[in-house]
């Protein structure tokens, strides 16, 4: 089968084309140049997109699908909406306000299967039980909360959060998950603002007068995530965005806490946010109060709970959709 990706942001190693800018030739031009055996549509709708599909008679499936109206989107909010094309033959979407707002059309509401959002993430890195069991023994019961992949900049910004979560649990332990080169100048900078620090890259532990671990082996990372309760995607403090994808967190039983900038994985933020397993927050106090209340056990376990729904739910959908393009491809589609 032969897959030609088109939008803003385009899977690495896919064939892609430029999306149709609007105007009727383009569009046209697009389905004539690529001849699809079927459409998989993402998101907000286009209408005029969708139905030059429909003449055209191509099957489709809309997934992720969202009521809010962008320029020449499908919306909900209009006072006629355009008609839903009669080629869509199934729309996914997740579960919130969103899938309520849709179930509100007639046309749509017959087609919608609300079984969460297609998001595939690869495998989350691994842990030796051995290396786990250990950590925990040397933890002794410890609450940690983790920074992943930080950014070099967001390190006083963490100290600082740091300090103010210590008021209240005074075991509280901080990893920054660091890069290999930036480790010991990481160390050192923390050392001289009097906090006392275990580089691991020097076979340093936590023991219990260590306040924050510099974690500088990546090999380690898949260990954090599955010993904290709580994870603040590094990136998302500094900017542009997370540098790890918070679903790989998540999966392992780490609630989220975020910074205010999303990035290319806001999306993901938001839906962790909307299902209860994230929490945003825009300053060191703002960090310290929402660890306070993400720590505690009740809590913690509850936004795990939902942040491993979340980042789990994609490979249903993924299911879900490889069976309604396999159902939609005729044998002399599939090549």
């Amino acid at each position: 089968m032969a897959v030609v990706c088109t939008g803003p942001v385009l899977p690495p190693g896919q064939p892609s084309a430029p999306a149709p800018d609007g105007i009727g030739l383009s569009r046209r031009a697009f389905f004539e140049r690529w001849k699809p055996g079927a459409a998989l549509f993402s998101g907000a709708l286009d209408p005029a997109l969708a139905a030059c599909s429909a003449r055209r008679g191509i099957p489709a499936i809309w997934i992720d699908a969202s009521p809010e109206p962008g320029r020449r989107r499908f919306s909900l909010r209009r006072v006629q909406p355009q008609p839903l094309p009669d080629n869509i033959r199934a729309i996914l979407t997740g579960p919130g306000a969103a899938v309520e707002r849709l179930r509100h059309n007639q046309d749509i509401a017959p087609k919608l299967e609300p079984i969460g959002f297609l998001s595939v993430v690869g495998n989350p890195p691994p842990c030796a039980t051995a290396a786990r069991d250990a950590m925990q023994t040397c933890l002794r019961s410890r609450q940690l909360w983790l920074a992943s992949a930080t950014r070099p900049g967001e390190i006083a910004y963490l100290a600082s959060a740091h300090r103010l979560a210590l008021m209240h649990t005074h075991r509280l332990l901080l990893v920054v998950d660091v890069q290999p080169a930036e480790g010991s100048a990481i160390a050192r900078e923390l050392n001289a603002g009097g906090w006392r620090v275990a580089l691991r890259s020097a076979g340093e532990d936590p023991t219990e007068e260590v306040q924050i671990v510099v974690a500088d082996d990546p090999d380690e990372r898949g260990l954090w995530y599955r010993m904290a309760g709580v994870t603040l995607p590094g990136g998302s403090l500094a900017g542009p965005g997370p540098v790890r994808h918070p679903y790989e967190a998540a999966s392992l039983g780490s609630a989220i806490l975020a910074g205010p900038f999303g990035g290319e994985h806001a999306t993901a933020i938001d839906r962790l946010a909307a299902r209860g397993a994230a929490r945003n927050a825009d300053n060191p106090g703002a960090i310290a109060d929402a660890l306070r209340i993400m720590l505690a056990p009740e809590e913690q376990a509850r936004m795990a709970a939902a942040g491993l729904d979340v980042a789990t739910e994609g490979s249903v959908v993924l299911d879900r959709v490889v069976g309604l393009i396999d159902g939609l491809m005729s044998p002399q589609q599939v090549r």
